[in-house]
């Protein structure tokens, strides 16, 4: 079923760039549906029709933008006396806890494999929870769990989305940036504790604590995360955010030469081509979203029509610019890709207590704002930004201010009162405004895998018409009209869309 979704990702790349060869196009969608009819309990028929209409689109936006992709083939492949990709080696185990523990007498008894992230949660490398028990030096045995990121196996994949780029990437931030920023703010940091970060006989590895087993777990992506949630995250993102720019005061030339071993995923030359196609594609499905589910007055048509203006390969570049160029000033060290699928929240007595980010593999040196507009337009919905959105941007700003006043205030109180003055709420607002089209494209890039079911829900038997109809509704649930309806009129009625023909 994996080598199904690739191949369809590699077609719709042919297809998009040449319309012809309908005869073929036919062929394989024949041979497509008489593979999937043979395994029926999970499988649907798909036609050519299909695909020129209302799917392809579902498609293109789906398996091309990476959204969708999973990992639920491992337990068919284990079922079927395949080899089970959630595997390793009580070698490979043992010799991380040695390493991190810096002790060469633990002795790994026992392993259990399993998947470590649920369908659709992942779709840039392989996510294994591998459950342990050690026998120390004194024979006492004791249980852990860890998180184990591989690659992908599928070359032509992680071609695809560049996962190789954003795999070395996480190495070097946990290897490099992480141990300088983890130092320098006494482990203050909202990551999970990293075990290993590098090479082994297998390839590339991460090693992580499995912050799962410590009680923490994910908000439910649909619904969005709340006031509650929200502020947490941004009191957590100015405490992160400050430690870069208190460091560049306290010693720059060891926080530069960290930022120096990061590189850019997603907004460079050579991701460009790709990336400005996903998202016109993403940008073009918003679109028509608009048009087609949530214009009935007409109030939309000026939004709607700057919105084609536009275009996804002009918003692309637009956004590459915000990244790429920005005052050093308001420049730190920012996750990168801060949705509300890379956060993990603790509770206890059912309050609200911690949060934790998770996945580094687009980290970047960029202006503080990219994280804030991709929380806040991908994570929330349009009536708790409207209600709350001066209060949240207050949070993050004490929080910024409290945490760059713990390493300054005593030795550098001229800097520190020089970066009180520059990151003002009034400041940061505006400065949101100005690069509020990065967070346009991040939200929409996100919107489907944030409010669509799981693809294996979605992938489930239909074998009436009745069910095909309701299959096709399932593929633009309401969640998604109404997110990307509120995000577009929320740009509109700010005035964030004034100026985005001017050149930049």
């Amino acid at each position: 079923y994996k080598k199904i979704c690739i191949i369809f990702v590699e077609f719709l790349f042919l297809v998009r760039r040449k319309q012809k060869n309908k005869k073929k196009v036919q062929t394989y969608f024949f041979f497509l549906s008489a593979f999937l009819k043979q395994r029926n309990k999970r499988s649907f028929f798909i036609t050519y029709t299909d695909f020129i209409g209302g799917r392809r689109k579902f498609f293109s936006r789906s398996f091309l933008s990476g959204n969708m992709l999973v990992n639920a083939q491992n337990e068919e492949d284990s079922l079927n006396g395949k080899i089970n990709k959630f595997s390793e080696s009580v070698e490979t185990v043992q010799n991380i806890l040695r390493y991190s523990h810096d002790d060469n007498s633990l002795t790994v008894t026992r392993i259990i494999c399993e998947p470590g992230s649920k369908d659709g949660d992942n779709y840039m490398s392989l996510i294994k929870r591998v459950k342990v028990t050690v026998k120390a030096n004194n024979n006492s045995e004791y249980r852990t769990s860890l998180i184990i990121k591989r690659q992908m196996d599928d070359e032509n994949r992680r071609k695809l989305f560049r996962c190789d780029y954003a795999f070395k990437n996480e190495i070097a931030a946990y290897c490099h940036l992480i141990p300088v920023l983890k130092k320098f703010s006494n482990d203050n940091l909202p990551y999970p504790k990293c075990f290993f970060a590098g090479m082994d006989t297998q390839g590339e590895i991460i090693a992580m604590e499995d912050l799962k087993e410590l009680g923490f777990e994910m908000a439910n992506r649909t619904h969005g995360l709340d006031f509650e949630h929200c502020s947490l995250v941004l009191k957590e993102l100015g405490g992160y955010h400050a430690i870069s720019l208190a460091m560049k005061v306290v010693d720059p030339m060891k926080f530069f030469n960290a930022t120096a071993k990061m590189h850019e995923v997603v907004f460079s030359e050579s991701a460009a081509e790709f990336f400005r196609l996903v998202l016109d594609g993403t940008l073009n499905e918003a679109i028509s979203s608009l048009s087609n589910f949530s214009n009935e007055n007409g109030d939309l048509d000026k939004p709607i029509e700057i919105l084609k203006r536009l275009g996804g390969k002009k918003l692309f570049d637009i956004m590459m610019n915000h990244v790429q160029k920005s005052d050093n000033k308001w420049k730190v060290v920012c996750h990168g890709d801060l949705w509300i699928n890379n956060l993990m929240f603790h509770y206890h007595n059912s309050k609200l207590k911690h949060v934790k980010f998770v996945d580094l593999q687009t980290i970047r040196y960029t202006n503080l704002v990219c994280d804030i507009l991709m929380l806040l337009y991908s994570s929330t919905d349009g009536s708790m930004r409207d209600k709350h959105m001066d209060r949240l941007i207050e949070v993050y700003r004490e929080s910024l201010i409290s945490t760059l006043r713990e390493y300054l205030e005593k030795n550098y109180r001229d800097e520190l009162e020089k970066l009180e003055d520059e990151f003002t709420v009034k400041s940061i607002m505006h400065e949101l405004g100005l690069r509020s089209l990065y967070g346009l494209g991040t939200s929409l890039w996100v919107m489907p895998a944030v409010t669509f079911v799981s693809l294996s829900k979605i992938m489930g038997s239909i074998h009436d018409q009745q069910a095909h109809e309701e299959y096709l509704l399932q593929l633009q649930p309401k969640e998604y009209h109404t997110r990307v309806k509120d995000i577009v009129k929320e740009f509109y009625e700010r005035g964030y869309f004034d100026n985005i023909f001017i050149d930049v």
